[in-house]
Formats: C-alpha cells, sequence, structure tokens
C-alpha cells in the first residue's frame, strides 16, 4: 500500500517496491497563483505515481497538461525516487532550482538545463542516476534559497554553507542552513525562500 503525505508545494510517497519519491515544485511568480499552481502540481503528481505512471512520465504528463491547458504560470518540478532497498537514486527536475547532495566528502552539485512545465508541450526533463551511499543527504529548494544570498557565485556559497553543518539528523541540519540563509534577509522572508525538501538514506 503506498502511503502519501502532501502539503501545499511539497509531497513524499513510498511505495511497497522500497522506492520513496520525494518531490517539490515552485510556481513562478509569487502571490496566489505560483501557490495554486505548485499546489495543482502536486496533486497531479501524487496521482500520476500512485497509477504506476512513474516519476520521469509523471513529470511529462503534468508538463503537457500545463502548456496544452495554456497556463500562463509556468513550474518548476523536483523530484527524486530513492530505492530504499537498492540505494539506486534518480533525479527529475524541469526548470527547477540546482540540486545539492553533501557526503561526508563534500558537496555535489545537479545543475537542471530543461524548461520549467508549461512551457513548452514537448519539452523534456532532466534525468539523472546514482547511487546514494550511506550518510549522504539530498538538499531540493526553491530558487529563493539561492537568491537570498548577497554573492556573485551564490550556489557555491549554499554548497560551502551545507558543506559546514555536520551530518546527523536532516531536520536540524536543514533548520541550520536556513537560519543561515535568513541572516542573509534580516530576518524577512520571501514568499518562496524557505520551501526545501531534504532526504537521508543511509545504506547497509
Amino acid at each position: 500500500e503506498i502511503s502519501a503525505c502532501l502539503v501545499g508545494s511539497e509531497m513524499c510517497i513510498r511505495d511497497r517496491s522500497g522506492n520513496t519519491y520525494m518531490a517539490l515544485a515552485d510556481g513562478m511568480g509569487t502571490g496566489t497563483l505560483a501557490n495554486a499552481a505548485s499546489s495543482s502540481v502536486m496533486e497531479l503528481f501524487e496521482q500520476f505515481a500512485q497509477t504506476g505512471f512513474g516519476d520521469v512520465n509523471a513529470v511529462r504528463l503534468i508538463n503537457l497538461a500545463f502548456a496544452s491547458h495554456g497556463d500562463d504560470t509556468p513550474v518548476t518540478i523536483d523530484c527524486v525516487r530513492a530505492n530504499l532497498v537498492s540505494g539506486v537514486c534518480r533525479l527529475v527536475k524541469m526548470g527547477a532550482a540546482s540540486t545539492f547532495i553533501k557526503n561526508t566528502d563534500g558537496v555535489r552539485i545537479i545543475k537542471p538545463s530543461s524548461l520549467p512545465a508549461g512551457v513548452l508541450e514537448d519539452a523534456r526533463p532532466d534525468v539523472s542516476e546514482f547511487n546514494l551511499g550511506e550518510w549522504q543527504y539530498i538538499y531540493m529548494f526553491s530558487d529563493g534559497v539561492a537568491d537570498a544570498l548577497p554573492f556573485y557565485d551564490k550556489e557555491g556559497r549554499l554548497a560551502g554553507m551545507i558543506d559546514a553543518i555536520p551530518c546527523g539528523n536532516p531536520q536540524i541540519m536543514a533548520d541550520s542552513l536556513m537560519e543561515d540563509v535568513m541572516f542573509y534577509l534580516d530576518g524577512n522572508c520571501k514568499d518562496d525562500t524557505v520551501s526545501y525538501t531534504h532526504l537521508t538514506l543511509p545504506t547497509n
């Protein structure tokens, strides 16, 4: 039986095959329309995942639906599928911000090249696979996190901030990073800044 947790623009689903799906959507722009678009994407992703379409096909179908509808609010989609048995991970991204993978050796940045969902009907998502080793952490953000940093190399700075956080409880690590980001905002949080998802999979 698949269990799902859906809260706004973030979602987590686990299935009987040992796969965990975590997804993050970010409607471009601000306000009610952007939030509604993000929530719609997550609802569609949940439906497609539960009916066996898989992550890549789900993202492609969502893009087609938004593009065909002529929606003027494109949405970035960030999804990771991790098999808790094999440790194999797959990232599927459409116009999303870079993903950061942290382990004891440092931080790897995976940068997207695709357009957001809803721009072109035949657009294809970025797909990458890798083996998730012991005590590796995956950070997925909306673009507001890096944009909050007043540096030329925003992603490099963000990677350094992530690398400086000791490995441990994922929630504590995420909260610590957001405290660092909020320092540069003087406590004034933009509406899309704190949407983030993190995942750790210790494997045997």
